[in-house]
């Protein structure tokens, strides 16, 4: 039996997503699965994201005002108060404010602003 070509077009993302070990945007995974397979459209990208955001596989946050998307639940940052310059890092576990809010907790997007040593 042969794929059709958005069950085809949407594996193809799934194994691009599944090799991605930091935050990445639409246009970023466009452009690679454009490498494979030239006419998937960058619509058919921002569906499938969508889909996934929707269904928990992704998250989705904003990055120095971009929308990027990530398997990872937690999206942090520390940025210097004098030079602007930004350091992601991660946190183990949402544990610390999960018992405190009303609802199941999903992800979490944390700035934290202060001065690098």
């Amino acid at each position: 039996m042969r794929l059709s070509r958005k069950t085809k077009q949407k594996k193809l993302l799934r194994e691009l997503v599944k090799k991605q070990n930091s935050f990445f945007s639409a246009k970023e995974l466009h452009k690679k699965a454009q490498q494979i397979e030239e006419d998937i459209g960058i619509a058919t990208v921002y569906r499938f994201l969508k889909k996934e955001v929707a269904a928990l596989r992704l998250h989705s946050y904003i990055c120095q005002r971009r929308q990027v998307y990530s398997k990872h639940k937690t999206h942090c940052h520390f940025i210097d108060e004098e030079t602007g310059k930004i350091k992601h890092f991660d946190l183990d576990s949402i544990d610390f404010i999960a018992n405190k809010i009303p609802g199941k907790v999903t992800s979490i997007n944390i700035e934290v602003k202060g001065r690098f040593n």
